[in-house]
């Protein structure tokens, strides 16, 4: 859809839960899950206002049998997948539970749905002639045990996700990538660390405010092996709302208002 007015006339069409989102975001940015119409034109300025190309897409919600989304990052290289990095994608819920929070490890996903959802991706690389690089991959396993993409792109995954899969599979997955672009061979070793547990925690604020510092609980302190600290003391922090602040938001609804009605 190019305009907010084009949704409301065919939302009868529709049978809820619907997802609302831009087509052209990332990390969850703009969307929205409705469970009816209320919230229709708020669901609609928040996407319109994170489209570059202001098209937004309306599609049923799927949902998921498994606790959460399959996420993270596969490695092709002669056309076969040589790394699997499936992870579990887990949402902020004091905030919004679609914006992205981290990631951990081992997957927590049936042996059957694990073998489905690579037979999928390998198909899909197969079908699209893929032959070397990175992936960024999210998936779901409905209640038919069926395998939905939700987004794959030619790309390595942010919030760390190759220095998370780095320490996994003992490779360098950065390099890697570098060296598929540039044509070069890639010859390393992988393996996986089954039994290992590995996670990242990206650190929202639920309310505006001054950044002061960061307290770590002692018992999880030892535990963490990489920091990456953003703002200073004195640094304004905002209310993380998908990806955006609370005054972006503002604005983007006052905008489509004033558009549409």
């Amino acid at each position: 859809y190019s305009t907010g007015k084009d949704v409301i006339n065919d939302i009868d069409k529709y049978s809820f839960p619907i997802i609302i989102k831009p087509v052209d975001s990332s990390g969850s940015k703009g969307a929205t899950v409705l469970h009816g119409k209320d919230g229709l034109e708020e669901a609609l300025a928040f996407a319109f206002s994170f489209s570059r190309s202001k098209r937004i897409i309306v599609e049923e919600f799927i949902e998921k049998k498994h606790p959460y989304l399959i996420g993270g990052d596969i490695f092709v290289q002669d056309g076969q997948v040589v790394l699997w990095g499936l992870l579990n994608c887990h949402r902020d819920s004091r905030v919004n539970y679609l914006v992205p929070v981290g990631k951990s490890y081992p997957l927590e996903l049936e042996k059957d749905d694990v073998k489905r959802v690579k037979e999928t991706l390998q198909r899909m690389v197969d079908k699209l002639g893929i032959r070397c690089g990175a992936m960024n991959v999210e998936l779901i396993v409905d209640k038919q045990n069926r395998v939905w993409p939700i987004d794959v792109g030619p790309r390595n995954g942010g919030n760390m996700i190759p220095d998370l899969l780095g320490m996994i599979f003992g490779v360098d997955v950065v390099e890697m990538s570098i060296k598929a672009v540039m044509g070069m061979p890639i010859n390393v070793e992988i393996y996986e660390n089954e039994n290992s547990y590995y996670a990242t925690h990206n650190l929202h604020s639920s309310k505006n405010g001054v950044y002061k510092e960061i307290k770590f609980a002692p018992e999880l302190e030892k535990y963490i092996v990489k920091k990456y600290l953003y703002k200073k003391k004195g640094d304004t922090v905002e209310v993380t709302i998908d990806g955006a602040d609370e005054a972006e938001a503002k604005t983007a609804l006052e905008a489509f208002f004033k558009e549409n009605f």
